[in-house]
């Protein structure tokens, strides 16, 4: 909840609300609101350098808020996700602004991510430790008159085997890669291990082949070759040669698969091995978005099993998975069950019980980190004992959901506070910037000293147009001219007053209709001619230039004179 409510803070820019107009708002209601607010915030109306300055950045603002809300693919992608939705990858239309600060660690950030993924990308390294615990004697105790040695009464847990395997990539060219492999392996005191060196070369879109080179102390050399082919688009083979040399002589080997996809979700296996273990295996893998099914038959020397396993996906956050498997074969029958859970973004955790015979009973946890993997088998008993299964099967669901109640969550709900935390710090120059704008907008908006006095103008300008006209020579106007004059007049004023130029409670705007004819009319010098007398515009002295420069400067003069076709001779 806190991080959906910091998400909220963190993207609380609302076009609309800065456009003043309805979520529904249609293309010409935008345009219309986008030219009224150029008008009130435009820098060039305002001559103090800190308005203009402010007045700059609104208009930046609402220029900003237009381009995203005009285009119907951008105004769709932030009507669902918001101004973040607009700063993705491959989604950006307009450039956040962030501080200095945020653009050093945005591209600090970036850089890291960069290097890290540009490493992982050509070593691509895969690492495996396996550790087996014999921990039969929590079940299967002996006598004590039958012990060497008087124990102090506590169960022995040994270790009694292990096996770490580790790989790194390394490309040479855009075509060849060369893989450096190692394992080391040890089981009741008696251990050894081998190292690998590959060179894999792409030969086409649809191929490549890797030789492979390898030696160890309790093994000869081993010299492999392998061979990859798409035959068709749904079909493909693998052909695997391994000549291992020992004290015995050549051992030689080899392992071809042929898969074929069967449908969308579905992929057939065909494989033979000759040699080391010779066996022929056939196995359909159907896999979809909420199960994983796996069916498998194979007969071989000496192993001949049939196996079924079926896994559920939870469509949940953590990734949870169930899966149960039957095999049965020459050896015995397995029976197997457990589950797997994502703890965090890298790392998956998963337990299994085994239960056999004549296995036995066994647990098997695993941890599986990026592309590390952590297995831990743990044998519990020789024989099909109840008690071992139940605590085999309750054991690990008790401890993992006191690890998450005590330790995993108080450690996540600390990371977000933290997390929290520095992005309510980060934002609050943003919360600050933004009242700053609110209240450089409420200074524009307000009338300037110049648009207060610009009513008072308007009726000097007149005044003088009726002295000059009773002086000097009378004003001529094109038959049916004057009205669409006093006309366009009124409606500028009417337009700034709606702009918000001007104040709304302006009493004398609504007389100046009549004051304008008065002052003209009424001094007896306004007449109207033909247009074939030659006379065709409206002009006055020249004395009267002074006050229509001055009207317009003030940006009172805004569609009342110009559009009239007003001038002076």
């Amino acid at each position: 909840m806190a991080t959906a409510l910091s998400e909220e803070e963190l993207d609380n820019e609302d076009y609309y609300s800065l456009l003043n107009v309805r979520r529904e708002a249609s293309s010409e209601e935008l345009k219309a609101a986008y030219r009224r607010l150029c008008m009130l915030y435009h820098p060039d109306k305002h001559r103090d350098p800190e308005l203009k300055l402010q007045a700059e950045r609104l208009f930046n603002l609402v220029h900003q808020a237009y381009e995203v809300l005009s285009d119907p693919q951008t105004r769709a992608i932030y009507d669902i996700y918001g101004k973040r939705g607009l700063e993705m990858e491959g989604w950006e239309v307009v450039e956040r602004r962030r501080t200095p600060a945020e653009i050093r660690e945005e591209f600090e950030r970036l850089q890291r991510e960069r290097e890290e993924r540009r490493l992982q990308q050509r070593t691509n390294p895969k690492g495996t430790i396996s550790v087996g615990i014999d921990a039969t004697d929590l079940f299967d105790r002996y006598e004590e008159e039958y012990e060497d040695v008087s124990g102090s009464g506590f169960p022995q847990i040994e270790i009694n085997k292990m096996h770490i395997s580790q790989s790194i990539e390394a490309p040479l060219t855009a075509s060849d890669t060369a893989i450096l492999s190692g394992s080391l392996s040890t089981q009741n005191g008696n251990g050894g291990g081998s190292i690998n060196f590959a060179l894999r070369r792409v030969t086409s879109a649809k191929g490549w082949g890797e030789l492979e080179f390898g030696a160890g102390d309790l093994q000869g050399p081993l010299f492999g070759l392998k061979l990859f082919r798409n035959l068709t688009p749904r079909c493909f083979v693998t052909t695997n040669c391994a000549l291992q040399f020992s004290s015995r002589g050549i051992r030689p080997g080899l392992t071809t698969v042929l898969a074929r996809n069967l449908d969308k979700n579905t992929v057939g296996y065909l494989q033979w091995r000759w040699g080391i273990q010779s066996a022929m295996n056939t196995s359909i893998v159907r896999d979809t978005k909420t199960s994983h099914f796996t069916v498998a038959l194979q007969l071989g020397i000496p192993h001949s099993f049939a196996l079924i396993s079926y896994q559920h996906k939870f469509q949940d956050d953590d990734q949870t998975r169930v899966k149960g498997s039957l095999k049965a074969g020459f050896f015995g029958t397995v029976v197997e069950y457990g589950a797997e859970r994502k703890i965090s973004r890298h790392s998956v955790l998963g337990a299994a019980v085994s239960v056999g015979v004549p296995q036995g009973v066994s647990l098997k946890v695993k941890l599986n980190r990026a592309s590390q993997t952590y297995f831990f088998p743990i044998h519990l008993t020789d024989q099909l004992l109840p008690s071992a299964v139940f605590y085999a099967t309750v054991g690990p669901l008790v401890l993992y959901f006191a690890l998450h109640r005590l330790v995993i969550r108080p450690y996540l709900r600390a990371q977000k506070e933290k997390e929290l935390e520095k992005q309510r710090e980060s934002t609050a120059t943003d919360i600050l910037q933004k009242k700053q704008e609110a209240e450089a907008a409420v200074s524009a908006a307000s009338p300037s000293p110049c648009r207060s006095f610009a009513p008072w103008l308007l009726g000097l300008f007149c005044l003088s147009c009726r002295a000059q006209a009773a002086l000097f020579k009378p004003m001529l106007l094109k038959p049916g001219l004057w009205g669409e004059v006093l006309h366009t007049l009124y409606a500028g004023l009417r337009g700034l007053r709606s702009q918000a130029f001007l104040p709304q409670q302006l009493p004398w705007s609504f007389s100046l209709y009549f004051w304008l004819h008065w002052v003209l009319v009424a001094a007896r010098r306004l007449s109207l001619v033909a247009e074939s007398e030659g006379c065709s515009s409206l002009w006055c002295t020249s004395f009267s230039l002074p006050w229509l420069l001055l009207l317009q400067s003030t940006g009172s003069g805004h569609a009342g004179f110009s559009s009239c076709g007003l001038r002076a001779q």
